[in-house]
């Protein structure tokens, strides 16, 4: 319980001791009426001035005193709470009437509950009332055996406190419901916060940094994880340059705006997603890359070997693609066309590279025809496979042996 909420209970219990007293005194002298009577107007003017209910129960639990605000939470059964009455008749009553909803269904055991002695410390117990209330209730024992008690509306504490609760359990389900739908990516998942520490991973993350996982705890820093990294050989693409390693890496980290291709100890290539969150932190996708990159690999050798092949050939070469732009060429086909060899590039038209040679007087032939030389050209390549021989302007002639490509290069 809050100290907000938190009734003076030492004040109250020494306060019902002290009626206790005055009224066992004022019991004792029954022949001197009037200090009696004084002592019970003081005892019954204390009580009153609670907010609280009050109560004070003889040693055979009948009723002795009670207040108006004890009356108010025993709405139901206010008629019958007098004094000398039993205190077990009062909840018995009180259970037969709803005013105690959970008493229903054991209400030989609830009753028990409520009549239990209070121990050397009191009881101290919440109960149910009718219309949504909820009480709490302090008890303790008086001197000639009696009992003195307390009834606090706690109504509003109780719904605080089950809001907070159901609040708390909402959060919990929301956070489980995240932790299985992230464990259940096939990608490294992680997030930092906007001091860049961790705040969660999953498994997949773990499993694909082995050497750094130990230090992957809640709260540690994503650069003191790197270097945990570091120091265990987990990046071999530092080794001999871990602090430059290191630096770009943060770089990259901060920037949250690229997507980077990183390898592992064990052979594995990752591709890193990261973006920054609205409150600043990092969350980021791990993904793993390497078959990608080996076929990748493989494939860049393969083109590297059909270029050396091509270079080796005693011919020109060259290849277009379905738009007739130039894919690949070869060095013997550059040295052959020494006009036209500045504008034979990757990806210039093939209708390019002719106009330029025409211009510059690459083909004998087609000077002052060159229009109907370039209908002839285009006509030839139109038409699928062919054959031709042409000199050029150095004086070489040359056969061109032409075939279209599946893509219609």
């Amino acid at each position: 319980w809050g100290s907000k909420y938190e009734p003076h209970w030492e004040t109250y219990v020494s306060l019902f001791i002290m009626a206790a007293m005055i009224w066992g005194a004022a019991l004792g002298l029954r022949q001197q009426n009037l200090e009696r009577r004084r002592a019970q107007v003081q005892l019954k003017l204390a009580v009153d001035s609670l907010s609280d209910g009050f109560i004070l129960l003889d040693e055979d639990y009948r009723m002795v005193l009670f207040n108006q605000p004890y009356l108010d939470l025993h709405d139901k059964i206010a008629d019958a709470i007098k004094p000398g009455v039993y205190f077990k008749d009062i909840l018995a009553l009180g259970i037969e009437r709803g005013q105690f909803p959970d008493a229903v269904g054991r209400e030989e055991e609830w009753l028990a509950e409520q009549l239990k002695p209070p121990g050397e410390d009191g009881n101290d117990f919440e109960v149910a009332f009718s219309g949504g209330r909820w009480v709490r209730i302090y008890e303790k024992g008086t001197p000639n055996g009696g009992l003195v008690g307390l009834r606090s509306d706690i109504t509003r504490q109780v719904e605080t406190r089950y809001r907070a609760e159901v609040a708390e359990q909402l959060a919990q389900k929301s956070k489980d419901l995240l932790m299985t739908a992230i464990e259940t990516l096939p990608d490294a998942f992680v997030l930092y916060d906007a001091e860049d520490r961790l705040v969660v991973c999953n498994r997949k993350y773990k499993e694909f940094y082995k050497k750094s996982a130990e230090a992957m705890v809640p709260g540690a820093r994503f650069v003191d994880i790197l270097r945990f990294g570091l120091r265990h050989g987990q990046y071999p693409e530092a080794l001999g340059r871990e602090e430059e390693w290191l630096a770009d890496r943060m770089a990259s980290h901060r920037a949250a705006d690229d997507i980077i291709e990183q390898q592992l100890d064990d052979g594995r290539c990752l591709r890193i997603l990261e973006r920054p969150t609205p409150d600043g932190g990092r969350v980021s996708l791990r993904m793993d890359v390497t078959e990608l990159v080996q076929s990748r690999a493989r494939a860049e050798q393969a083109e590297r070997r059909l270029r050396d092949a091509i270079n080796a050939m005693p011919a020109g070469f060259w290849l277009t693609d379905g738009d007739r732009r130039l894919t690949m060429f070869n060095d013997y086909y550059l040295s052959l066309y020494e006009k036209s060899a500045p504008a034979i590039k990757i990806g210039v038209s093939e209708e390019e590279v002719v106009a330029y040679g025409l211009e510059r007087g690459e083909y004998p032939e087609a000077v002052g025809r060159e229009e109907e030389w370039l209908a002839a050209h285009h006509k030839r390549m139109d038409g699928g496979e062919y054959q031709w021989e042409y000199p050029l302007q150095n004086g070489r002639w040359v056969r061109s042996y032409s075939h279209p490509t599946s893509d219609g290069g």
